[in-house]
C-alpha cells in the first residue's frame, strides 16, 4: 500500500491530486486551512475508498510550527511516505517595488518555506529507505518573470531552485524530486 503526503489539498489542483490517489487505493494525509473544506474531502474520500486510511489536518503552512506538526502527524500516521507534494501556495499579484512587506513575507512562507519545512520534516526516511518521491508545484513563473508577478515570481524562482538544489542532493539517495 502506498503513502501520500500532499499540502494544500482542500481545492484546485490540491483536492484533484488528492482524489486521484484515492481512487488509486493510496492512504493519504493532506492538509489546509480550511478545516470545513477539509472536512467535506475527508467523507467524500471515505465514499470512494472507504478502506483507505486519510488524515485531515488543519494547517496554515505560512506557519512553520504548524508545517513541522504536520509532517510529524502525517509520518505518525502514515508511517513511510513513498510521495510527498508540497502543493500549498498563494498569488498576490503586484510589482515588487509597491507590494508591502507582509504580502511579500506570506508569499515567501507559503510557496517556499513550507515546502522546505514540509520537505526537511519527512525526507529523512526517504533517504533511510532509499525511494521517495518528492514534487514541488512551482509555476512558469519559476522559469520566466512575468508584469504583475512581482513577489510571486520571485518565490516561485525560489521554489524551482530549491527543487534543483534538493533533486542534486537526494540522487544518491534514491529520492526523486520533480518541479
Amino acid at each position: 500500500m502506498k503513502n501520500l503526503v500532499i499540502s494544500g489539498a482542500s481545492r484546485g489542483i490540491g483536492k484533484a491530486i488528492v482524489l486521484h490517489f484515492a481512487k488509486e487505493g493510496w492512504n493519504i494525509a493532506f492538509c489546509s486551512r480550511n478545516s470545513d473544506n477539509l472536512l467535506a474531502l475527508e467523507k467524500e474520500l471515505e465514499a470512494i475508498n472507504p478502506k483507505q486510511k486519510y488524515l485531515a489536518y488543519t494547517c496554515d503552512v505560512a506557519i512553520q510550527a504548524e508545517v513541522k506538526a504536520f509532517g510529524k502527524a502525517a509520518e505518525d500516521f502514515l508511517g513511510n511516505v513513498d510521495v510527498l507534494i508540497n502543493n500549498a501556495g498563494v498569488f498576490i499579484p503586484g510589482q515588487v517595488h509597491n507590494l508591502d512587506d507582509a504580502a511579500f513575507e506570506l508569499l515567501m512562507l507559503t510557496n517556499v518555506s513550507s515546502a522546505f519545512t514540509l520537505t526537511k520534516t519527512l525526507v529523512g526516511k526517504m533517504m533511510q529507505r532509499k525511494q521517495g518521491h518528492i514534487f514541488n508545484m512551482s509555476s512558469i513563473a519559476g522559469l520566466s518573470a512575468y508584469p504583475n508577478g512581482g513577489a510571486y515570481n520571485v518565490s516561485k524562482h525560489a521554489l524551482t531552485g530549491f527543487s534543483k538544489t534538493l533533486r542534486d542532493e537526494l540522487k544518491s539517495h534514491g529520492v526523486k524530486v520533480t518541479s
